[in-house]
């Protein structure tokens, strides 16, 4: 969860990160990363809102428009991941 103090400042977005190969747990991550998204939606700022790393295959490429992206350990960090964090700051 975030600190209250980064979310009273605005924070760039929430990461959760499942070790793990069991897709029921890698499938909570995800509905975390989706609470978190719509919790602190007018706390986050930029892109993506939330990340959920996982140990676990994640297939496909991230894409700009979702606010709540999945990403392998084996493709972190993309590109556009990067600069999507970076952006504005």
């Amino acid at each position: 969860m975030l600190p209250e103090a980064s979310l009273r400042h605005g924070a760039r977005g929430e990461v959760e990160i499942k070790l793990t190969e069991d897709s029921s747990y890698v499938l909570q991550g995800s509905h975390e990363a989706i609470v978190v998204r719509w919790e602190y939606a007018r706390e986050l700022l930029g892109w993506p809102k939330a990340t959920l790393v996982t140990s676990a295959d994640v297939p496909g490429a991230v894409r700009r428009g979702d606010d709540v992206i999945a990403v392998g350990w084996s493709r972190w960090v993309p590109e556009a991941l990067v600069e999507g964090l970076l952006e504005g700051v």
